[in-house]
């Protein structure tokens, strides 16, 4: 069964299409084993106008996006803080890297969406939910369009939860 979905992405029209009798035949994803310490709480601090990044595109290009705040966490005792974009329902979507990346998941980071964030600023991040953009799944296409994570959101500790990586060609 054929499926075909308009979408917008940089200001341009786009049209996915896929099979889903083909997706019926690829393999389970894979996630580590949910661990409770991978779900942090963490501080939002907006910023006070929306603030232009620019992120590494699957292309090799860099586009300009918009964040409109941070979080910051400790994880492994170490000060660590994400860029985050804000979600109509009041969550946050946060693209990141770190130390497993290349190794036991996506070499080029993985997508993060939180709860919507407290009154008091207060967001829980549960990287036990830490999924692969669709350019992981080149087993069905080689033109996915995906953003990855800015500079900033490299961190410097593994976060060894959410889903996992196995190149499938």
């Amino acid at each position: 069964e054929l499926c075909i979905v308009a979408f917008h992405y940089a200001g341009k029209v786009g049209i996915r299409l896929w099979d889903n009798g083909r997706l019926r035949t690829y393999p389970p994803r894979a996630w580590y084993p949910v661990d409770e310490a991978f779900r942090i709480p963490a501080q939002y601090t907006p910023y006070p106008i929306a603030t232009k990044v620019k992120m590494p595109n699957v292309l090799g290009e860099m586009e300009d996006d918009y964040v409109q705040g941070y979080v910051s966490f400790k994880q492994q005792g170490k000060a660590c803080r994400l860029d985050a974009s804000e979600l109509e329902d009041g969550s946050l979507y946060i693209h990141f890297k770190d130390l497993t990346n290349g190794n036991k998941t996506y070499p080029n980071g993985r997508y993060l969406n939180t709860e919507p964030i407290g009154k008091d600023g207060q967001v829980f991040l549960d990287f036990n939910k830490a999924y692969n953009p669709p350019s992981a799944f080149t087993i069905f296409t080689k033109h996915a369009i995906c953003t990855f994570a800015p500079d900033l959101n490299h961190l410097k500790v593994p976060l060894e939860a959410g889903e996992l990586f196995s190149e499938l060609k």
